[in-house]
């Protein structure tokens, strides 16, 4: 009598998978030193951060340390 609702299928195709199927065909067995120099080569890589320059506290006293040179610069030319 009732029968039960049927999932819905889309006919769906990943952004990159035309890029994945023409890789696979022209290396189609990867040699495993290859695989596993190339992972460990990779695996670090994300959690180092990067350096950009100095860290913002240090530019602060930086820029405070000016301020007061200028203050006693500016006391002694009275």
């Amino acid at each position: 009598m009732l029968k039960p609702r049927k999932n819905k299928s889309f006919s769906y195709t990943p952004r990159f998978s035309k890029d994945v199927e023409s890789n696979s065909n022209k290396k189609e067995v990867p040699e495993y030193g290859d695989f596993s120099s190339k992972w460990r080569n990779n695996q670090g890589l994300s959690n180092h951060k990067l350096k950009k320059g100095l860290s913002l506290p240090l530019l602060l006293l930086v820029l405070v340390f000016i301020l007061i040179c200028m203050y006693l610069l500016d006391i002694k030319a009275k």
